[in-house]
């Protein structure tokens, strides 16, 4: 039996592990725990009126996105003894740019990272991208859980992994299948070829609904303009990563497709009201919480009625996230080394604001090193709570 860490981790990042049923088992190697018994005949005889029936077992109560309560709390456990230093690298999931395995075991054994994200320069053939997930792995030490291992893998303009595993067209083209399942058979697949190659996660879908040629960033990255379609391609495809057995982040909340600006460049700025964006923008994030999806994407997108930062520093809104749509599962940021979120501030202050708004994992700050220690800077100055690290 693997331990209790092997099923969970701190703030969530190995959770993330347990997510959707077997899928801790998949990545390990290990077999489902969903096995099928073999049938066993029995005799058939009448009850003796005197033996009081026993209760029938409770079934444990399980999370909305795949860990049981127990594992949570075992998880927590988990953080709580980590020192402050490993538990702030444990928030992190860092970029690996380069094809050296080396330098990625040593890049998340340094620094104590929760994960990494491999991007295109990093990317040689399928035998240089297994040796730097394995690597990821092997940087993550004696702990009795996993590293984080993930990609942007979309599809269509956004496929680190071209040429090393099938190419899937462009996201518009599951908003317009009218078949389900077919878009839940593509992705899961794709989840297999991610699998293989030692992936964990993968940044996608875009659960954006586009406003097309005046949206500059998304367009057919987005399953489409119809908020109803986009909302069936999204819990389509996230259904097809789970049975892949790649955990699927959903982005960018609350919806970049309907704003005009580009998060890469500059902060862009959602005039709409909350009633107006849950009718269209909020729609396919969710649909796509309520049917479980485990984790979800923040982007650089400053909504009025939530503050003028953007949502990635924003408190209200992880609490509309929380609160108001029920979300359980895991929050990452959009990448920190965007404009939107880099100013003038301290190096790794974006990402200490991040988590003490409400943020569970910081994606791609700009320098890993700098935002692991404002984050311990920060919980040693009251500025950030060790319990919301946790």
């Amino acid at each position: 039996m693997p331990s209790r860490g092997a099923v969970a981790s701190v703030a969530a990042v190995a959770v993330l592990a347990v997510g959707a049923g077997g899928w801790w088992a998949a990545t390990r190697g290990e077999p489902s725990a969903q096995a099928t018994a073999t049938p066993v005949a029995t005799t058939a005889s009448a009850p003796d009126p005197s033996v009081s029936p026993s209760p029938s077992p409770e079934p444990e109560p399980v999370l909305a996105w795949g860990p049981t309560v127990a594992q949570w709390e075992e998880a927590l456990v988990d953080a709580r003894e980590l020192s402050l230093r490993q538990a702030a690298g444990q928030v992190i999931v860092a970029a690996v740019s380069s094809p050296d395995p080396a330098a990625t075991q040593s890049l998340v054994d340094d620094l104590g990272l929760g994960g990494i994200i491999v991007m295109g320069d990093a990317v040689t053939d399928a035998e240089g991208v297994s040796a730097l997930t394995a690597a990821a792995q092997r940087g993550g030490g004696e702990r009795d859980w996993g590293t984080l291992v993930g990609v942007d893998q979309e599809g269509g303009t956004v496929a680190r992994l071209r040429g090393v595993v099938p190419d899937l067209p462009s996201f518009m083209a599951a908003g317009a299948a009218r078949d389900g399942a077919a878009v839940t058979g593509a992705y899961a697949q794709a989840g297999v070829d991610l699998h293989q190659l030692g992936f964990t996660a993968d940044f996608a879908p875009v659960a954006d609904v586009t406003i097309g040629l005046p949206d500059p960033t998304i367009r057919t990255r987005s399953a489409g303009e119809d908020a109803e379609r986009v909302a069936g391609a999204v819990t389509s495809a996230v259904q097809g990563y789970l049975q892949g057995g790649v955990t699927p982040v959903i982005k960018h909340f609350p919806g970049h497709g309907s704003v005009t600006a580009d998060s890469h460049d500059t902060l862009p700025r959602q005039h709409a009201s909350l009633d107006e964006l849950a009718a269209r923008d909020l729609l396919p994030f969710a649909s796509a919480i309520e049917a479980g999806v485990p984790a979800v994407m923040v982007g650089h997108i400053a909504v009025d009625a939530w503050g003028p930062g953007a949502a990635t520093v924003e408190p209200a809104a992880y609490a509309y996230l929380r609160d108001e749509l029920g979300f359980e599962g895991v929050i990452f940021t959009d990448a920190m080394n965007m404009a939107a979120v880099q100013g003038g501030g301290e190096p790794g202050q974006a990402s200490v604001a991040a988590l003490a708004a409400g943020a569970d994992v910081v994606l791609l700050p700009p320098s890993p090193a700098a935002a692991r220690d404002a984050i311990v800077g920060a919980v040693e100055s009251g500025e950030l709570s060790r319990d919301r690290l946790d």
